[in-house]
């Protein structure tokens, strides 16, 4: 009997050994060629994010970040995607402060229950706008989402451009402008409450939402 086991057991190592070892070459083979069209889309559209999601919204795969899975996305375009069985689209912002435009498709294959899911963060998208229409843009972020701990570390890895103390509400992530001007200053040290809507100094108007 013991033999017997001892052959048995023999016999479930290589066969885990094996299956385990195929599932690797097959990852493998899957990151190169999700991580050739991500590329790809990179160059050609912008794309900064690709994911392969399972249907419970666990990452099955990141193109972007290939050493990351197995975590389980709650952001509302997921939700609204998996809810609806319909493509979803929206902005979010991420962990570190970075504001991402994603777009989530349910169903990577005829019959499949699993995601697809592009991200273009919008700084970027921003800089195109002040070149090719002259505005001038600043991205903000109320300190009810995020941490000073959060906000540092976006700041450190994207270089934003404020500081976690510059404003009682607010801190600045993204300006096109060396300095803000004095107005603008003036209107993030006011209470948030009074924040929003068309604020107007002089001759320009500047519009905060």
């Amino acid at each position: 009997m013991d033999l017997y086991m001892g052959r048995v057991r023999q016999t479930w190592d290589r066969a885990v050994h094996d299956e385990t070892r195929g599932l690797r070459i097959l990852m493998d083979a899957l990151k190169v060629i999700s991580s050739s069209s991500f590329n790809q889309l990179n160059l050609k559209y912008g794309i900064t994010h690709l994911y392969l999601i399972e249907k419970d919204r666990t990452v099955f795969l990141r193109a972007h970040q290939n050493e990351k899975r197995g975590d389980r996305l709650d952001r509302y375009t997921m939700l609204a995607a998996q809810q609806s069985g319909r493509d979803s689209w929206g902005l979010d912002m991420g962990p570190l402060g970075t504001f991402t435009l994603r777009y989530v498709r349910p169903g990577i294959a005829e019959g499949d229950d699993g995601f697809i899911e592009l991200g273009m963060e919008i700084a970027s998208l921003l800089q195109s706008f002040v070149k090719d229409d002259g505005f001038e843009l600043t991205t903000l972020i109320h300190k009810e989402y995020t941490t000073a701990e959060k906000f540092l570390a976006g700041h450190q890895r994207f270089q934003f451009s404020g500081k976690w103390d510059d404003f009682p509400d607010f801190v600045i992530a993204n300006q096109s402008l060396p300095q803000l001007p004095p107005e603008i200053v003036d209107l993030l040290k006011r209470d948030h409450t009074e924040f929003g809507g068309d604020e107007y100094f002089d001759i320009r108007t500047w519009v905060c939402s």
